[in-house]
């Protein structure tokens, strides 16, 4: 595999993370792997390679070829409390840093390893991001909200939903291909 994308760890309550992905990524050019410990789960969609490995272990990360990947994400585990998962989830990180750094098929990249975390408790974003993630998620601080938001301002939920979804007005952040200051009406076009 070469620019790729590694999702490290698949736990129950993934699924909806991996059929969003496949939402986002045209898997004719992208091939997406799930590297965690154990078989393939039942439920993996068919579009995913599975790699048996552990993302915690140095030694183990050339399994998912992450020297060649183009992104990795980490998963939380929602099968214990929110501070072993994101426990876990920085170890994992570190780990991964760890082996960027001392791979030499990684100091020829042209472009880092984009490493984005999803942690379930707001306090360890911090860690998160000092462990080397570039994008770090708060999935529970993100959905709870949201619902807060839209009981005090009735449809914001469905606009802020439709703008992370895919489609035509979801959200993308990238260079300007106009100068600037352009008009609303040519950045539309």
């Amino acid at each position: 595999f070469t620019d790729h994308i590694v999702i490290c760890g698949y736990r129950t309550g993934s699924d909806l993370m991996l059929t969003a992905l496949l939402d986002e990524v045209d898997t004719n050019t992208t091939d997406l792997l799930v590297f965690a410990p154990g078989d393939r789960p039942a439920d993996l969609p068919v579009e995913y390679h599975f790699v048996s490995g552990d993302p915690t272990r140095e030694a183990e990360l050339a399994k998912a070829r992450l020297g060649f990947a183009r992104a990795a994400v980490v998963v939380a585990d929602r099968t214990c409390s929110p501070q072993q998962a994101d426990a876990a989830t920085i170890l994992t990180l570190f780990t991964i840093k760890s082996y960027m750094e001392t791979n030499p098929l990684s100091r020829d990249r042209n472009e880092p390893l984009h490493l984005v975390a999803e942690v379930l408790d707001p306090e360890n974003v911090n860690h998160a991001t000092a462990a080397g993630a570039e994008e770090v998620i708060e999935t529970h601080r993100m959905g709870f909200s949201m619902i807060a938001h839209a009981v005090t301002v009735p449809g914001s939920g469905e606009v802020l939903g439709r703008v992370a979804g895919v489609g035509q007005h979801s959200l993308y952040i990238g260079k300007s291909p106009l100068p600037l200051p352009a008009s609303f009406g040519d950045i539309a076009r």
